[in-house]
């Protein structure tokens, strides 16, 4: 999920929870309204944080792991890409359902990030479910010097560099 960080704010914290116990079906990338769930003892024990609490900007589902954000800053891509987000989701080794395991693009109006997002990298996952079978899990991102996006993959032991060779 992406929470914009505002002092006097409380967000992802082992008693609150944005997304756990809503039952709203929304779209990946599409943030719920409905108010975050808290366990009974904090709801007892800190109010405070529980009235501070936000709703996610954007939620990127669950058992994805994101693990690698980068904002991207450089003109190497074509020009749409530039101000917009590349994650890293690393996947849930034991989810029923694998997901995650690919590099995705969230697009930003403004400086908030748009409904949905894209699949720019995909391919680590082979097959099976829990487990599921992989041949790579994208952990971390970074923009090169050239304007190329790196990704870190912790299962291949491997550095990917993604560049683009078109027109801008």
């Amino acid at each position: 999920m992406l929470i914009e960080a505002r002092s006097g704010t409380a967000f992802a914290t082992a008693w609150i929870s944005p997304m756990r116990g809503d039952t709203t079906p929304t779209a990946p990338g599409m943030s719920s309204a409905s108010p975050p769930a808290t366990s009974p003892r904090l709801a007892q024990d800190r109010p405070d944080l529980v009235a501070r609490a936000l709703t996610p900007d954007y939620s990127l589902g669950a058992h994805v792991a994101a693990l690698g954000l980068v904002f991207y800053t450089a003109d190497a891509f074509p020009p749409a890409y530039r101000g917009g987000a590349f994650v890293a989701l690393h996947g849930s080794w034991n989810a029923a359902t694998p997901t995650g395991y690919k590099v995705v693009r969230i697009k930003f109006t403004g400086k908030r990030p748009a409904a949905g997002y894209e699949n720019f990298v995909t391919g680590w996952w082979r097959s099976g479910n829990s487990p599921a079978k992989v041949w790579g899990r994208p952990v971390g991102l970074a923009v090169a010097r050239d304007g190329s996006l790196l990704i870190a993959d912790d299962t291949g032991k491997a550095i990917w560099r993604i560049s683009y060779t078109g027109k801008n």
